[in-house]
C-alpha cells in the first residue's frame, strides 16, 4: 500500500446555532455545492470559488513603454468543505476559500482550545499574543526549540494569548506540529476518508479544560457569552465613538499579518475609496463622514489589505479591527479582534487593589487651565522656580531621544505629567517614567547626561555613585476633570502597578496624583466645543 502524502488543513468550527448557510458569506450563497458522502454517517458540502484573472496593478506602471498585455494575468481559485460531525459543523478552506466564510459564525479560540490540549509540556515553538495595554500590540515569537511559555518572556498578568505552535503529546493523533489560534492548522499523513475521525478527535480537545493544568491564566480573560451583554456593550461603544469620546478606542489589524506583502489598506466609502499605509480610527471616522455610525455599519464595513498590484490580501469589519477598554455595571471589558471579554473578577480585585496601594502624592500641583501640557509644565515652574525645574522638550542624546521627565523638584521627586483621555497617552506615560527610572539607576552615563540637563542648584552632587534606597520619587501626574480620587481603565492600572513594582524593585517610592482641571476652565472648553459642532 502506497504511503498516505502528508496533507496540511485548516479547520474552523461553527458556533452552537449556525446552519450552513450561516458559514457562507452572502456573495457566495448562489454557488452551487458539490454533494459529497465522505462515509455513510458524514455527508460534506464542496462550495468552489470559478477561477478569476486580472492584470496586476503594477502593469500601469508601464503602459506607454511596453504593451502591458505582455505581462499577462494572475489566476487564483478556492474551495470550501463543509462536514457535519457529531453535530457539530467544521469548515475546511482551501487556496483561497477562506474569504467565502462569515467569521461571524465561528468559534473564536477553538483553534486555540484546541492546541493547548494536545502540545506537551514544554514543547511550545512559537506564540502570538496580544498586550493588554493603552495601544493594541501584536507581537509573535519563535524559539530555536521546544520551550515553555514562560522561555518566551509571556507576562501572564499583561499578555493575551492569541495564537500558539508546539509538538502535540500525540503526534500519530495529530501530526508532527499543530497551531492553533481562531484555526486550527495541522499537516498530517491522511485520506479523506480520515477526516471525519480526524474531526471527532478535534471535537473531544476542544471540549477537553486539562489545558488549565498547564495555562491557567488563559482563563484571566473570558470571552463574553451573553449575547444581552455583548449588545449592550455595542451599543456602549457605539454611543461613545458617536460622541467623540475614542480616548479608549482605536483601529488595528487584528491578527499576525505579512507586512512586507502588504502596501495598503481600504476603506469604501459613499462614492470614494481612502486608500492609506495603516489603519486609523481618525481616518475611518473621516471616510463615514455624517453617515450615522451603528453597530450594524461597523461589522458591515470592511478593511482591506491590498498588496503592491492591487491585489486583495485580507479584509476584516472595521468592528474586528476595533480595540476598546469599557467599564459596564462596575466591570471591565475588552473588545479585541471583533470579541468581548470580560476580565477575571478575582484578577480585577488584584489589580486594583495593588493600584490602590500605591503611594498618594503628598505634595501639590497647581490646577490645569492650560491650551497643552507644555504650557501647564511652563506655567507650574514659572509659578515656582525654587521648587521646580523644567524639564520638558530637554531631551538626552543617551541612549537615545528621551526625556527624563517632565519636572524635577528639589527634593528628588522626579515627575512625569500626562492629560488623561488621549490615545496612548497613559501607556507613553509609565514606559516614559519606567525606563527612565530603570536608565538613571543603572546607567552612570545616563546620570551624567541628566545632570548636563538640569539647572545648577538641582544638580546631582554625585552622578558617579550608585542611587540609595529610597533617595528618589518617582510620581506620575494625571491630568483628569473627573471629580474624586483618580479612577483610570482596568487596563491602564495594570500596566501602571507593574511599572510601579519594577520601579520599587529598583530602589524607587512611586507615588500617583491626579491633578484637577480649573472649573471654569472646563466649562469654558466644552461649551466652545459645542458651538463649533453646532455651527
Amino acid at each position: 500500500m502506497a504511503d498516505i502524502e502528508i496533507q496540511s488543513l485548516t479547520i474552523y468550527l461553527a458556533r452552537p446555532g449556525a446552519t450552513l448557510s450561516d458559514l457562507l458569506k452572502s456573495e457566495y450563497l448562489k454557488v452551487v455545492p458539490y454533494k459529497i458522502q465522505i462515509d455513510i454517517a458524514t455527508p460534506a458540502l464542496l462550495y468552489v470559488t470559478p477561477p478569476t484573472s486580472r492584470r496586476p496593478d503594477w502593469a500601469l506602471f508601464f503602459d506607454g513603454y511596453i504593451d502591458i498585455a505582455e505581462f499577462g494575468k494572475n489566476s487564483s481559485t478556492g474551495a470550501l468543505l463543509l462536514v457535519e460531525v457529531r453535530g457539530k459543523y467544521f469548515a475546511l478552506p482551501f487556496g483561497r476559500g477562506h474569504f467565502m466564510l462569515n467569521d461571524d459564525y465561528l468559534e473564536e479560540k477553538f483553534g486555540l482550545k484546541v492546541a493547548l490540549n494536545c502540545i506537551g509540556e514544554g514543547k511550545v515553538r512559537s506564540i502570538q499574543k496580544r498586550s493588554l495595554d493603552q495601544i493594541l500590540r501584536l507581537s509573535q515569537e519563535q524559539a530555536s526549540r521546544d520551550a515553555t511559555t514562560t522561555e518566551f518572556g509571556f507576562d501572564i498578568e499583561q499578555d493575551l494569548l492569541g495564537g500558539v505552535t508546539g509538538t502535540p503529546s500525540e503526534p500519530k493523533q495529530f501530526g508532527a506540529r499543530i497551531s492553533g489560534a481562531e484555526s486550527l492548522h495541522l499537516a498530517m499523513p491522511i485520506h479523506m476518508n480520515g477526516l471525519p475521525e480526524l474531526l471527532s478527535r478535534v471535537a473531544d480537545k476542544f471540549t477537553d479544560t486539562s489545558y488549565k493544568n498547564s495555562f491557567p491564566w488563559v482563563d484571566h480573560i473570558a470571552e463574553v457569552m451573553s449575547s444581552r451583554t455583548e449588545d449592550e456593550l455595542d451599543e456602549s461603544l457605539v454611543k461613545e465613538m458617536a460622541a467623540g469620546h475614542v480616548a479608549g478606542i482605536s483601529m488595528a489589524v487584528p491578527y499576525i499579518v505579512d507586512w512586507v506583502k502588504i502596501s495598503r489598506f481600504r476603506f469604501v466609502s459613499p462614492g470614494q475609496i481612502w486608500e492609506d499605509p495603516d489603519i486609523h480610527l481618525k481616518r475611518f471616522l473621516e471616510a463615514m463622514g455624517k453617515t450615522p455610525l451603528t453597530v450594524e455599519l461597523l461589522k458591515k464595513k470592511k478593511v482591506v489589505a491590498v498588496d503592491e498590484h492591487g491585489d486583495k490580501l485580507s479584509e476584516w469589519s472595521v468592528y474586528k479591527c476595533l480595540y476598546a477598554e469599557l467599564d459596564h455595571n462596575n466591570e471591565s471589558f475588552l473588545l479585541s479582534g471583533g470579541k468581548w471579554y470580560a476580565v477575571e473578577k478575582t484578577f480585577v480585585d488584584r489589580v486594583t487593589e495593588d493600584y490602590n496601594n500605591i503611594e498618594e502624592y503628598d505634595g501639590h500641583f497647581p490646577e490645569y487651565q492650560h491650551a497643552t501640557e507644555g504650557a501647564y509644565l511652563t506655567a507650574v515652574w514659572q509659578g515656582d522656580p525654587a521648587t521646580y525645574a523644567l524639564m520638558d522638550q530637554k531631551f538626552l542624546s543617551y541612549p537615545s531621544r528621551m526625556e527624563f521627565c517632565d519636572l524635577y523638584k528639589a527634593n528628588r521627586d522626579i515627575c512625569h505629567i500626562k492629560r488623561y483621555g488621549q490615545a496612548g497617552a497613559l501607556s507613553h506615560l509609565f514606559s516614559q517614567g519606567l525606563i527612565s527610572g530603570e536608565l538613571f539607576k543603572v546607567d552612570e552615563k545616563f546620570r551624567k547626561e541628566v545632570n548636563r540637563k538640569l539647572p545648577g542648584p538641582y544638580k546631582v552632587a554625585n552622578y558617579k555613585a550608585k542611587l540609595t534606597e529610597g533617595e528618589y520619587r518617582i510620581v506620575f501626574g494625571i491630568i483628569s476633570d473627573r471629580p474624586g480620587p483618580l479612577r483610570i481603565p482596568f487596563f491602564s492600572r495594570l500596566n501602571f502597578k507593574n511599572a510601579a513594582k519594577r520601579l520599587e524593585a529598583y530602589g524607587y517610592r512611586v507615588a500617583k496624583a491626579r491633578i484637577a482641571v480649573e472649573e471654569k476652565f472646563s466649562k469654558t472648553r466644552k461649551q466652545m466645543k459645542r458651538k463649533k459642532k453646532n455651527k
